[in-house]
């Protein structure tokens, strides 16, 4: 479970440091920061959405 978990956050550092490089190099050198809040938010979504009605053991009982 581990290991997949570490192979998207993996996945997503691959092309970061070329991207990044491009957009800073530019007139784009918000676009990094935006781009990441962006990920970051779909990817908080994403955990929220797969476990909002996962209750714990304390509220089942």
């Amino acid at each position: 479970m581990a290991g997949s978990a570490n192979l998207g956050r993996g996945l997503g550092r691959v092309p970061s440091s070329t991207l990044t490089g491009f957009l800073w190099a530019g007139a784009y050198t918000v676009a990094p920061w935006l781009i990441g809040g962006g990920l970051k938010l779909a990817y908080n979504f994403a955990i929220f959405f797969s476990f909002r009605n996962v209750k714990i053991p304390e509220e089942s009982e």
